[in-house]
């Protein structure tokens, strides 16, 4: 079984992760994959902030640290969404500079909304305490897998003499830096959606406080 997974590793996923948005058709689902993503997670953010303002407003909670913790945590998966539509739409073989900065403020941005979101979480719901720790352990995620990214993705390019450099044979110098680059990259795209699939519980364990809440009302003013 590791000896199979050796050979798919070396042999199948290394190509895929390197060739993936170069060449049609992956290159269009790729695109759509990526655009897509880029704007849903845009709107889930909005709407994570509007759930936020409405915490504050029940809460009576105006302070003004916590309302700036909410714009800037949304500020920043917008420029992340934002960074990750335009990814999605450039041809990486022609502008291959400009791919890997917008990926690295993609990262970043990632980054650095997900610890302010991990405060205001606390902040505003204290007993979400699984919700915290989930973010902290993908924030540690993100950065590891960006630390990598770069790390690799430097030292191929030292040594790389490939014919092409999206889609480097194994025998081809550069090949095990870029494999490991590219596996960094893509175990810090899983926590891009590991971040968003936390995002929707949020919004989905809100909604049944929510709910819980206006039953109680009711039941209340029934009395």
């Amino acid at each position: 079984m590791k000896k199979l997974f050796a050979v798919l590793l070396n042999n199948y996923f290394t190509y895929s992760f390197s060739s993936l948005g170069i060449y049609p058709p992956e290159k269009y689902i790729f695109t759509t994959s990526m655009a897509s993503y880029g704007v849903l997670t845009i709107i889930s953010q909005w709407f994570w902030c509007i759930m936020m303002g409405r915490r504050f407003a029940q809460k009576s909670f105006q302070s003004k640290i916590s309302k700036m913790l909410s714009i800037m945590t949304t500020t920043m998966f917008t420029i992340s969404g934002s960074s990750i539509i335009i990814l999605s739409f450039i041809d990486t073989r022609s502008y291959d500079d400009i791919h890997y900065y917008l990926a690295l403020l993609t990262f970043g941005s990632h980054a650095a909304a997900i610890p302010l979101g991990t405060l205001l979480v606390l902040l505003v719901f204290r007993p979400w305490i699984w919700f915290c720790l989930g973010r902290i352990i993908i924030l540690l995620q993100m950065i590891i897998g960006s630390y990598f990214f770069v790390h690799f993705n430097e030292a191929g390019q030292l040594v790389e003499e490939a014919e092409d450099i999206y889609y480097i044979k194994k025998h081809e110098p550069g090949y095990e830096e870029f494999k490991w680059s590219a596996l960094s990259e893509w175990f810090v795209v899983m926590g891009f959606l590991e971040i968003t699939l936390i995002t929707g519980f949020e919004l989905r364990s809100y909604e049944k406080q929510r709910v819980n809440r206006q039953k109680m009302s009711s039941g209340e003013e029934g009395v």
